[in-house]
């Protein structure tokens, strides 16, 4: 378990990548933080971590965050998901993905071309502008 203060400023180190306020921190803030630490180092740390950010503003603002219901329902929502994470089935069975296709089945669109002996250029994708275009005015 990693010490409070080390805790407390990954926290702070957090919030000020994101312009947000570590002390007293938005029920919002502290949600967010919560599930970045879940992904990353998993539920118990995010229990750790919330107690600590509790504390410290306890100490500080005399706010306790952890009884906010967005906090609550957030560290609900990451204690309930490692519990149900062994009923999770995959997408796909480990022995599917594993296995090579069969031969003469190509793998590629590239692969595909050559085969059909069609040249074409693959087609591309637009994307939505994130400006509008600009038209010229007709001559007058």
């Amino acid at each position: 378990m990693a010490t409070r203060t080390k805790i407390w400023g990954d926290f702070k180190r957090w919030c000020v990548a994101r312009n947000l306020e570590a002390l007293p921190a938005h029920p919002w803030t502290i949600a967010a933080y919560l599930r970045w630490v879940e992904r990353r180092k998993g539920a118990k740390m995010a229990r750790d971590v919330l107690n600590v950010i509790s504390r410290e503003h306890l100490l500080k603002s005399a706010r306790v965050p952890e009884r906010h219901p967005t906090v609550q329902r957030t560290m609900e929502l990451i204690e309930r998901r490692t519990h149900t994470r062994a009923l999770r089935s995959n997408l796909f069975d480990d022995d599917v993905l594993a296995a090579t296709p069969p031969p003469g089945l190509a793998t590629d669109a590239k692969e595909d071309a050559q085969k059909s002996g069609d040249a074409q250029k693959p087609s591309r994708r637009r994307a939505l502008a994130s400006s509008p275009r600009l038209k010229r005015k007709r001559p007058s």
